[in-house]
């Protein structure tokens, strides 16, 4: 298995059993495989993103996993949701 967003690859070794380039040591299913692959394929797109807020993966990964939430209505709109609506209203503050 190959994914065009990575140089990693998966190799079938017997039947239903699989080698991952960056899981080594490990002997993996062909679901798991399929999952290290996705995994890889969304690394590169969450790389783009962290570059656009000037973190690598890694520290934005910790950061989101360790850091507390704020809490319900701390900015003083309780129950709004993030969307991905392109019709969404610009944050608080932010320039027009």
């Amino acid at each position: 298995m190959v994914t065009e967003r990575s140089r990693h690859q998966a190799r079938r070794v017997a039947e239903d059993s699989w080698v991952v380039s960056y899981l080594r040591g490990r002997t993996l299913t062909t679901e798991q495989a399929t999952a290290a692959m996705r995994t890889v394929e969304e690394l590169a797109s969450l790389q783009a993103l962290t570059l656009l807020l000037g973190l690598t993966a890694l520290e934005a990964v910790t950061l989101a996993v360790n850091e507390s939430p704020w809490e319900k209505g701390r900015l003083g709109e309780s129950g709004r949701r993030f969307g991905w609506s392109s019709a969404a209203r610009p944050l608080q503050g932010a320039a027009r």
